[in-house]
C-alpha cells in the first residue's frame, strides 16, 4: 500500500505570484518550497471542503493536510465515512498534457459530501485535476486512480452552521 502525506499553505508566502491564490506545499525531501497545487486543483481541493461543510466560499483553511494513496481500503480502515473532519476525493487519470498528468475528480466520502458534490456538477463541470511531474516523487508512474483525503488543520469544521 502507498500512502503519502503532505501539508499545504493557502497563499504560501513563498509561492510565486501567479500562483498566490494556490495551496502550495513544502517537500524538504526533494528541495521543494512552494510547490504549487496549481489553480484547478486548488479549485476542486476548495470546492470538495465548502461540499464537505470543512470550509466557507473565500474563508479556505489556511493548511491543509493531503494523504494520497492507491488503496481504496487504507481510508476505509482509518476514516468513518460520516467522519465530519475531512474529505475524501477519488481521482482517475484521464490523459497526459504537457509535463502534467490529468485527473477527473470525484467526492466519495463523507456521503453528504458526495451527494453535495454531485448536485454541484450538475450546474458547474469540475475542471480535470492537473497534477505536475512531481507527483512521480510519491508515485514511480502516474497511478490510474488514487484516493486523497483533505482535512483542514487549521478553520474548524463548519458543519454545525448547516
Amino acid at each position: 500500500m502507498t500512502f503519502h502525506t503532505i501539508i499545504a499553505t493557502y497563499q504560501h508566502p513563498q509561492a510565486a505570484i501567479a500562483y498566490k491564490d494556490c495551496y502550495c506545499y513544502d517537500e524538504p525531501n526533494f528541495n521543494l518550497i512552494a510547490e504549487p497545487l496549481v489553480h484547478d486543483a486548488t479549485e476542486v481541493i476548495i470546492g470538495a471542503m465548502i461540499c464537505a461543510r470543512l470550509s466557507k466560499p473565500k474563508e479556505n483553511p489556511k493548511q491543509i493536510k493531503l494523504t494520497f494513496s492507491e488503496d481504496p481500503n487504507y481510508f476505509q480502515s482509518i476514516n468513518d465515512p460520516v467522519c465530519k473532519d475531512n474529505v475524501v476525493v477519488h481521482l482517475t487519470y484521464v490523459k497526459a498534457e504537457d509535463d502534467y498528468s490529468m485527473y477527473s475528480s470525484e467526492v466519495i466520502a463523507p456521503e453528504a459530501a458526495a451527494e453535495q458534490a454531485a448536485l454541484a456538477e450538475l450546474v458547474v463541470e469540475d475542471p480535470l485535476v492537473p497534477l505536475c511531474p512531481h507527483l512521480m516523487d510519491y508515485f514511480p508512474s502516474p497511478p490510474k486512480e488514487f484516493y486523497v483525503k483533505i482535512t483542514p488543520i487549521e478553520n474548524k469544521a463548519l458543519h454545525l452552521l448547516s
